[in-house]
């Protein structure tokens, strides 16, 4: 079967994503060093995909409760991550 071949993405991480990473990783690790160390590996493995698949991901609603400013980002990203 032939390689199948995808556009290929710029990614640009912005200072601020990499800031909010920073501080996620330090949260995390003054409970536990060795998940903060994972979950960042983890969130830069997937950082790492999107450039060639930029739509991977799932649509969460309850994100667009924020442009609302109905819930707070911390709350939903530490409930996300801890199920």
């Amino acid at each position: 079967m032939p390689e199948k071949k995808y556009d290929k993405y710029t990614i640009e991480i912005s200072l601020s994503a990499r800031r909010d990473l920073a501080e996620i990783t330090r949260y995390i690790a003054q409970n536990n060093p060795r998940m903060a160390l994972r979950v960042t590996d983890r969130i830069e493995a997937r950082i790492n995909t999107m450039d060639r698949f930029p739509n991977k991901g799932a649509y969460v609603p309850e994100l667009m409760a924020i442009v609302d400013s109905r819930r707070d980002l911390q709350d939903i990203l530490i409930q996300k991550l801890f199920k």
